[in-house]
């Protein structure tokens, strides 16, 4: 891209370089990059596009701006009034509450304007029935969700009508739903049925949804983690690990090492959670939740000295505090080191 770029003045090879340095971290550089691009072309989709990672990046007054310059060129383009439906409702968190149901009021016109001019624009239909349950109109946004996966295949409805219907009793009613849409390999339907087969707690169906999406998604690290935790809930923890050995080495997300760590212990590998555990501690900032596991394992391995120093740690830089600690020596079996830390505790607290 940074050749093509060197060729000609051509805002295509512009506005990729800055989506890519986006991806990279660079949001500002990419930002400014692709804003420099669309100066020289007249692109809407390409300016949507940017509004809509400037709202997510919750900048709402330069998503609203170049929205506003779509809709000046391009007032009959449906994707511009379901971008400024979307940053209105956006909006309605941040402004007094005597504001929020005009707001609500002016994102609804503009996502059913949206639909009136194409009814099949992305996104729309998933948008307004968010900003109709806020209205408190549950029904109506029920209503249109069912419409919008039935008759529209509209993915992002139908993972919003998987947290509508995420209850037993709807259960069977969204499992058939989203079936027919399982097939499209839409990692958010995949979590939607794997969550109607766990209020129904059928972990056999649930895991064989998640195996569907990960056949579908190898690369995607979300599939890969509920993968593997649909793996260990089913008891299959070995591969539940070796799920999670290939998915570490494709992302860097300590989430991954520390689910992984979690399993070692419920299956008592102790030496190898800390050896994982202590590779994570060297990555700042250590969280709360990794220095509890990291406790777990010396202790499960019987490392008592370095139980004891990340204990000292954790209390000195107060990411544990005494009741937490003490509740996970009781957890581990240690009534009398629970004592003495919360002992410890009190004594500091009396002088």
């Amino acid at each position: 891209l940074a050749a093509a770029a060197e060729l000609g003045p051509e805002a295509t090879a512009g506005f990729a370089r800055g989506v890519v340095e986006m991806d990279q971290g660079l949001i500002d550089r990419g930002l400014d990059r692709c804003a420099k691009a669309l100066m020289t072309t007249d692109d809407p989709m390409a300016r949507l596009f940017l509004a809509d990672v400037l709202n997510q990046l919750q900048r709402p007054f330069k998503a609203w701006q170049q929205v506003e310059v779509v809709l000046k060129r391009y007032p009959k383009l449906a994707e511009a009034h379901a971008s400024k439906g979307i940053i209105d409702a956006a909006r309605v968190a941040t402004i007094p509450e005597k504001d929020k149901a005009a707001k609500l009021d002016t994102a609804a016109a503009s996502l059913r304007k949206a639909l009136a001019l194409d009814a099949e624009v992305a996104g729309a239909r998933a948008a307004l029935a968010q900003v109709l349950m806020l209205q408190e109109k549950t029904d109506e946004a029920e209503k249109l969700l069912v419409e919008a996966v039935d008759q529209h295949r509209d993915a992002s409805a139908a993972a919003l009508l998987g947290e509508l219907w995420r209850t037993p009793e709807h259960a069977d009613k969204l499992i058939e739903k989203l079936m027919p849409l399982a097939a499209d390999g839409d990692v958010r339907i995949a979590v939607g049925l794997v969550g109607a087969h766990l209020a129904k707690e059928d972990l056999p169906a649930a895991l064989s949804a998640t195996q569907a999406a990960f056949k579908a998604n190898p690369d995607d690290p979300n599939v890969g983690l509920l993968h593997a935790d649909m793996l260990r809930q089913n008891g299959k923890n070995d591969e539940a690990i070796s799920a999670l050995d290939k998915l570490r080495a494709t992302s860097p997300d300590p989430q991954i090492g520390m689910l992984q760590a979690q399993m070692l212990l419920q299956v008592k590998r102790p030496e190898q959670a800390v050896t994982l555990l202590e590779e994570l501690s060297k990555k700042p900032p250590v969280s709360k939740e990794l220095r509890v596991l990291l406790l777990m394992a010396y202790k499960q391995a019987g490392k008592q000295l370095e139980a004891d120093a990340v204990i000292s740690k954790a209390l000195s830089e107060a990411v544990l505090r005494p009741l937490d600690v003490a509740g996970v020596l009781i957890e581990l079996g240690d009534a009398d080191g629970a004592v003495k830390i919360l002992e410890k505790a009190l004594a500091g607290a009396a002088v």
